[in-house]
């Protein structure tokens, strides 16, 4: 299992972000885990929902398709490097960690490390082979240019790029104390009104069950639910594919009024 594995985020990868991410705010009266900010190549935004938040996001250069939860973000409180060798430890395939920093202003940057054998519509490509993982020194030759590549114009857009449907990633925000203290005052503040329970198909595959298993310390298998340490669930259920497919929340006060169709498909709300 990975050490400290809890539920950053979910993101909806969307056309309109601005749009999405300012009526879900007004429809609901969440708080903003991040406000919306237009860094060009990646359009973003989070409200707090619980224990987590949704992002609205658009990345540029990625692969087009209709609205989707596209991403679920996760956290360790092992450091990036040390997480990398865990998951080759693990046999779980990834990419080098890789800092992201599109704000000039230098308020937002974070890391990320993506991991594969998830998701059915994950990126198909050879950073997410084993035999690049861990700490290794052509991983750290492959993270070095990935973050060169960012720094510069249009490359953070090429590597989006190679993203697919979805993807299953580690995310750790850059600087972390003040990721941390949001959070709580989050949880504080949501803890007794939302409770967040994201939908998973495993697909036909045993790959992906063995993956989850191995992540999370525990026999996964469609069915069951795990329950993170900051309280989101992740359900999973019996499907053909390996898919993120659902928002629940479950809350004390729904909505003043329906969200726009695009994402009520991807958002359920249900009175507690």
């Amino acid at each position: 299992m990975i050490a400290g594995l809890d539920i950053d985020h979910i993101m909806i990868a969307c056309d309109d972000p601005r749009t999405d991410f300012e009526t879900f705010k007004e429809l609901t009266g969440y708080p903003e885990a991040w406000p919306y900010n237009d860094f060009g190549a990646i359009k973003t935004g989070a409200i707090w929902v619980g224990q987590t938040a949704i992002e609205f996001a658009k990345l540029e250069g990625a692969k087009s398709y209709p609205p989707r939860i596209a991403g679920l973000a996760l956290s360790s409180s092992l450091e990036p490097w040390d997480l990398a060798d865990a998951l080759k430890g693990l046999g779980i395939s990834h990419v080098p960690p890789t800092h992201i920093a599109p704000d000039s202003e230098d308020r937002l940057s974070w890391v990320n490390l993506m991991i594969g054998g998830f998701l059915t519509g994950e990126p198909r490509t050879l950073w997410l082979g084993r035999r690049f993982g861990g700490g290794s020194g052509f991983a750290r030759w492959m993270s070095r240019m990935a973050e060169n590549m960012a720094a510069k114009p249009g490359g953070l857009q090429r590597l989006n790029g190679v993203l697919d449907k979805q993807m299953a990633f580690f995310i750790r925000y850059l600087p972390e104390q003040t990721a941390i203290d949001q959070r709580a005052a989050a949880q504080l503040s949501l803890s007794s009104t939302i409770s967040a329970r994201i939908e998973i198909g495993l697909g036909a595959s045993a790959l992906q069950a063995g993956n989850w298993s191995s992540l999370i310390g525990s026999d996964i298998t469609p069915g069951c639910e795990w329950e993170s340490p900051s309280g989101t669930v992740l359900s999973f259920l019996t499907t053909d594919r390996a898919e993120l497919q659902r928002i629940v929340l479950t809350v004390t006060s729904p909505p003043r009024a329906p969200l726009p169709l695009h994402l009520g498909d991807l958002i359920e709300f249900r009175e507690a």
